[in-house]
């Protein structure tokens, strides 16, 4: 019995997955580094949200009951 060939198969098996890992973050950082700066634009309009006010006498008269 052999113990040395399992070793080789096993870095073989380790270099791919960290060549994997390595090109999936480089992808997550491009994606990221891409992202960012349009998250932060202040050149974009902003979009308006309607704003509900309410009345304060009937405010004040419900927290008394």
């Amino acid at each position: 019995m052999n113990t040395k060939s399992p070793l080789p198969v096993h870095r073989r098996t380790e270099r791919q997955w960290a060549a994997r890992f390595k090109s999936l973050s480089g992808r997550i950082v491009a994606a990221a580094e891409r992202m960012l700066p349009s998250m932060f634009n202040n050149n974009r309009p902003l979009i308006p949200i309607p704003v509900r006010t309410a009345d304060r006498r009937r405010l004040d008269r419900s927290q008394s009951q």
